[in-house]
């Protein structure tokens, strides 16, 4: 058996996907970011810290400019601890200058010099620095500042250097991660856009085949070919339910005109009974009706409005199964229910929001019923009551029951109404309210009961009132 896949199973995983695919560009996207993020903090401390050394050498002069001022301990301190400074700073960013061997040489002389000249500082000046015999040690450190100085300088240029070149990599590597970003995005829509391009047209080509088929059937073209099963589980359901009910038509007008050719002396009697199922038939699921909801669930994906096509779907599936399910001549008003909830939400979709549908059901009565008794009266609630409204339009169903006089089914709409009078003088050969008639026939006879079914007619809309006695609540069942 042909393994065949469910449309929400199929859009779901790629749905599943899609999220995945998202959730891994903006995985990678955030991590390129902090990685960028941290390289530019890096080069904003560096910065810091050349800054720092360069007020650092300027602060080294100024303070031996102040000792040979005044002289003073607290000026020597000052300066030795100047001097202890630059040493420490050029060891704590021995990391940064062992970059560019530049930087390492004119950071190592910069310590070599504060050094040499505190100490020449110390062992020579002190005491001294006011004597004849200092001049000769006054010009060494006053060229060795010059010589501090100029490193100092040299040291900044390197760094600018290096701090430039590290920033363009920086540039160049986050212009390629966005080019490669954009790529991924191309890459990630077209992922989609393709395999739900493939979907919709698969969709569409499936429901025109329906859709055709629906359309010779509804002309009467009985032997046409089979639909084909899909691969989609919902698209197989339809198949099925569309070829059986179509070769259940067939075989049951193939049987009616049987019956007819050999039982011509009753040929009023059975020509009755005969039209009287073929309705039944029609009325289970009317052609037209099935032709103008395809139509409606294509319109549907060619305006990708996939929810409502997909909601069409499966309620016209469910609802050919329901009908191809049905055997005999009764089933319980739970599953008429069912069938009718069905329709309502087709019809919902076919109005568009101008009339709304309430199916209320606050009791469910454990009785039978004959099949799509309730449909044929909405149906002519919309047909004549409804038609010309373009807003506002209601149609409700209330069930309840009463434990003395039995179930009630309510059906009302606020329509332009109708005058009762007109259902006295109808016949089956007139189409108008037809199936009215025959919902009215089918009751009474399934029921033996005259006053089932009592119909009011206003401006203001009609109500229909079906009697049902003898019933008894059936917990089992709710309805919302």
């Amino acid at each position: 058996m042909e393994y065949r896949h469910s449309i929400k199973k199929l859009l779901l995983s790629n749905l599943i996907l899609l999220i995945a695919l998202v959730s891994g560009i903006l995985v990678s996207g955030f991590i390129s970011n902090q990685a960028r993020t941290r390289k530019m903090e890096t080069i904003r401390r560096d910065d810091k810290a050349i800054q720092e050394l360069a007020n650092n050498l300027t602060l080294y002069e100024e303070s031996y400019q102040q000792w040979l001022k005044d002289g003073t301990v607290a000026s020597l301190m000052h300066f030795q601890d100047c001097s202890a400074t630059i040493v420490n700073a050029t060891d704590a960013s021995k990391k940064l200058f062992i970059l560019t061997n530049d930087m390492l040489l004119y950071s190592r002389t910069i310590s070599q010099i504060s050094q040499a000249l505190e100490k020449l500082v110390s062992e020579q000046l002190v005491g001294h620095r006011n004597e004849k015999e200092s001049f000769d040690v006054l010009q060494l450190v006053d060229f060795g500042f010059s010589q501090l100085l100029s490193q100092g300088n040299a040291l900044v240029g390197a760094y600018i250097q290096y701090s430039g070149n590290r920033f363009s990599n920086i540039s160049l590597d986050f212009q390629r991660y966005s080019h490669i970003q954009a790529i991924l995005q191309v890459i990630l829509t077209l992922i989609i856009l393709i395999p739900l391009a493939c979907l919709s047209i698969d969709f569409i080509r499936r429901l025109e085949k329906i859709d055709r088929a629906s359309e010779a059937l509804a002309k009467g073209v009985w032997d046409t070919e089979d639909l084909q099963l899909s691969r989609y589980e919902e698209f197989g359901n339809v198949a099925n339910a569309f070829n059986h009910m179509k070769k259940e038509i067939k075989k049951n007008i193939n049987a009616m005109e049987k019956t007819l050719e050999a039982q011509k002396e009753l040929a009023e009697q059975k020509q009755l009974v005969q039209e009287t199922r073929f309705r039944m038939l029609q009325a289970q699921i009317n052609p037209h009706f099935l032709f103008n909801t395809l139509n409606m669930i294509v319109h549907s994906i060619q305006a990708d409005q996939k929810e409502k096509a997909t909601k069409l779907v499966l309620s016209t599936s469910s609802l050919l199964r329901q009908a191809i399910d049905l055997q005999d001549g009764e089933i319980s008003l739970h599953q008429e229910l069912q069938l009718l909830d069905n329709y309502i939400t087709i019809q919902k979709e076919r109005t568009e929001g101008r009339i709304a549908f309430h199916l209320d059901v606050f009791d469910c009565p454990n009785v039978t019923i004959p099949p799509f008794t309730l449909q044929p009266l909405i149906e002519n609630a919309l047909k004549h009551g409804l038609h010309d409204q373009t807003q506002g339009g209601l149609v409700e169903v209330h069930v309840f029951e009463d434990e003395d006089c039995g179930a009630f089914i309510i059906i009302h709409d606020n329509g332009i109404g109708f005058d009762i009078q007109i259902l006295n003088h109808l016949s089956h050969s007139q189409k108008t309210f037809h199936g009215i008639l025959d919902t009215v026939e089918r009751l009474k006879a399934h029921h033996h009961n005259s006053d089932i079914i009592s119909f009011s007619s206003s401006a203001q809309g009609t109500t229909v009132k079906i009697h049902l006695l003898g019933a008894t609540h059936d917990v089992s069942y709710t309805c919302s």
